[in-house]
């Protein structure tokens, strides 16, 4: 379990797809007390991790890739310097009788469940990530609910393209994408799956922030129940 600092607390959410295997996500919860870093910088105002991998991938393509040229991914330790407090992360697969966003919700307060939040004092921004944001608030505030957590709805804020406005969402981004090439690294010589980037990762201890425990199979059929009404008939 993530222990979070006390006071009143952002945690930003993001995720990549990066994750060996089919159907694979990597969540992350980006967790700091810095009001700063959870108020937006302007529409596109800063540099997501696709935004260098593309950059990358560009000057690779158009004259050799040249290290000097390329906005590289903040350290933690800069992050932290910034005022990051903490981070962890999951993976999750979907796929079968659920889609990517409606197993994304679930994940999300899988992790969020396993902070150790204090409910009155946590706010949650997420990068938006389905187009009805009213359903995705309903949604993870009912799960954290099921798990005792009682987080008012107006403390969950979905933002569009917020890993590009918002700097603790922007940092979830850059922290999920650095795990995922990572793992990638990791796994090459044992799987054919295993992806070639143009940009390496900064040393990240991802391990000891890892949520290892698994959606359970009770909020499983709890998140097949919101999508499917019928199966409360069944």
């Amino acid at each position: 379990m993530v222990l979070l600092p006390g006071a009143y607390t952002y945690i930003g959410i993001d995720e990549t797809c990066l994750s060996i295997g089919h159907g694979g996500l990597i969540v992350t919860a980006a967790i700091t007390n810095n009001h700063s870093l959870a108020s937006s910088r302007g529409y596109r105002s800063l540099e997501k991790s696709k935004d260098i991998l593309r950059k990358a991938q560009a000057l690779s393509i158009t004259g050799g890739l040249d290290p000097k040229k390329i906005p590289p991914f903040p350290p933690l330790d800069e992050m932290h310097s910034c005022g990051l407090d903490n981070f962890a992360w999951m993976r999750a697969r979907y796929g079968g009788r659920f889609s990517r966003q409606e197993i994304e919700h679930a994940s999300i307060a899988h992790l969020v469940s396993n902070l150790n939040i204090k409910a009155k004092n946590t706010i949650l921004l997420i990068d938006s990530f389905h187009g009805r944001t009213h359903e995705t608030v309903d949604i993870i505030c009912n799960y954290l609910n099921r798990s005792g957590i009682k987080l008012p709805k107006n403390q969950v804020e979905c933002h569009g393209e917020g890993d590009r406005s918002i700097p603790i969402i922007n940092y979830a981004d850059i922290l999920a994408f650095q795990i995922g090439v990572s793992i990638n690294l990791r796994y090459r010589i044992h799987t054919k799956n295993a992806l070639d980037f143009e940009v390496m990762p900064h040393q990240i201890p991802y391990d000891e922030h890892r949520i290892a425990s698994s959606i359970t199979n009770e909020n499983r059929n709890y998140l097949d129940t919101i999508y499917n009404p019928k199966s409360k008939q069944k």
